[in-house]
């Protein structure tokens, strides 16, 4: 009878376990960047000993250094383990979970991290506190984290105590794994500028001062030396080209100057932008951050610089490194999101569309199509005259079907990948319902030709258009 007890106990702390666990994976933090992004789930999806170059450090790294452009044009397999205002406590910590599984030969780590004590802005707090895994690790970066006085370090250790909020904001990807946070590299993706910054020297702190760097300030660079020196990597210090003011300036000076003393290289990047080519008004995302211009032009003067120095196996034909392909893949897939946000003509739309990988493009024309003309658009589809009559297609894969009478009039179905899937059915002309995904309309509701962009790699809807 005991036994059975115990038995019975066991069962039912092993169905808690379970239950607390599933739970627990779908509230748990993702985010290092904003979104679903997680440089850590990134890495943890990795396999072991593959990184050969690491860039440590804030949204600086992440929105500045691209290791898809690194991977493209030279096959060296790199990592940003950023996270969003990444504090000094944290990026240590965050290297020394790198180091776990990767043998970088080189790490860059970027100055600015020592800005930070620790987080005025709690999300980022989250997001440098609950994206790594439970282990001794993780513990130790907690106990020695400079903590907000107003926050409980025990809620960090147990973390559900924080996560349990997280009930009303649960997406897709809490229960379905999000593409990017398993084949990604680190990096964020933008290629917009906001708010018209125009990224000119004069946001630049131009001054010569030394500030008195703080016990916290040097024990940081003494122990980000003494790890290189245990791992035996190469410790590079860096500065990412952003806005910065005369205080904070004034304390990495006093930093580089005891980089130098003791013999660790050193590239600040805010002084040498005219070098690297940024020019205002298409290179920053904003006064603090790159954009995918510039960080395209920053990863190339890096590599030619400085990392060519090392000499980086070149990893293109090796399928261990697939992931670095996947996470090209990305990059060539928001581009091609970008592209299509900015063109005009329905023509340039059209060439971009059907030349693009791993897309399910819909292409409706429907209304009064008096004094139009989409000839020279739908040709790429290979679309001809008929398009005159009116009618719904759907290109995939370079093959195009064209949806007759009866199939529309019934609904056609179609698979979009794992959780999304479209309808096209005709109810009557112009009608918002005609075109749907997930049962959002995205039918046009003025005459003429409509084209809406399905990305199966991104799984997103593409900017919809119409001409």
């Amino acid at each position: 009878m005991r036994l059975k007890h115990i038995a019975r106990a066991v069962v039912l702390a092993l169905l808690i376990a379970a239950v607390i666990n599933k739970c627990y994976k779908a509230l748990s933090w993702k985010d290092t960047t904003g979104g679903y992004l997680s440089a850590y789930s990134q890495l943890y999806h990795t396999p072991e000993d593959t990184i050969d170059a690491v860039f440590v450090g804030t949204s600086h790294v992440y929105c500045g250094i691209y290791p898809s452009i690194l991977w493209r044009d030279y096959g060296i397999s790199t990592f940003d383990m950023a996270v969003s205002g990444q504090d000094r406590v944290s990026a240590y910590y965050a290297l020394k979970e790198l180091l776990k599984t990767q043998n970088p030969q080189v790490v860059f780590v970027d100055l600015f991290a020592m800005r930070y004590i620790y987080q005025d802005y709690l999300p980022n707090e989250y997001r440098n506190l609950l994206g790594m895994k439970y282990s001794k690790n993780m513990v130790s970066h907690i106990a020695d984290y400079d903590m907000n006085p107003e926050i409980d370090r025990m809620d960090y250790y147990l973390r559900m105590p924080i996560i349990h909020t997280r009930y009303k904001e649960l997406g897709r990807y809490d229960f379905l794994d999000y593409g990017p946070s398993i084949y990604g590299k680190g990096e964020d993706i933008y290629f917009v500028n906001r708010d018209g910054y125009d990224g000119g020297e004069q946001y630049c702190s131009k001054t010569e001062e030394r500030a008195t760097l703080g016990e916290g300030e040097y024990k940081w660079l003494e122990d980000m030396k003494e790890l290189s020196e245990e791992e035996e990597f190469e410790l590079v210090f860096m500065l990412i080209p952003a806005q910065l003011e005369d205080d904070v300036q004034a304390r990495i000076n006093s930093a580089i100057d005891w980089a130098e003393d003791n013999g660790i290289a050193v590239y600040d990047f805010n002084k040498q932008r005219e070098e690297i080519g940024l020019t205002s008004g298409n290179d920053f995302l904003d006064s603090t951050h790159l954009n995918a211009f510039g960080a395209e032009k920053l990863s190339h003067y890096l590599y030619e610089n400085v990392i060519k120095n090392f000499n980086l196996q070149d990893h293109r034909n090796d399928f261990t490194y697939n992931s670095w392909e996947q996470n090209l893949a990305r990059f060539s897939h928001e581009q091609t999101k970008r592209n299509l946000e900015t063109v005009i003509e329905a023509k340039d739309y059209a060439m971009i569309a059907s030349s693009a990988d791993d897309v399910t493009v819909f292409i409706s024309v429907e209304g009064d199509l008096t004094e139009k003309d989409y000839t020279n658009a739908l040709q790429y589809f290979g679309i001809g005259e008929e398009w005159r009559q009116g009618g719904f297609w759907i290109y995939q894969k370079g093959e195009l079907r064209v949806l007759d009478g009866n199939e529309i009039s019934k609904g056609v179905c179609l698979d979009l990948g794992r959780m999304d899937a479209a309808i096209v059915k005709y109810d009557s002309c112009l009608a918002g319902d005609n075109v749907q995904i997930n049962g959002h309309s995205i039918s046009g509701r003025n005459p003429g030709l409509n084209i809406v962009v399905y990305d199966n790699f991104l799984e997103e809807e593409l900017p919809r258009r119409e001409f």
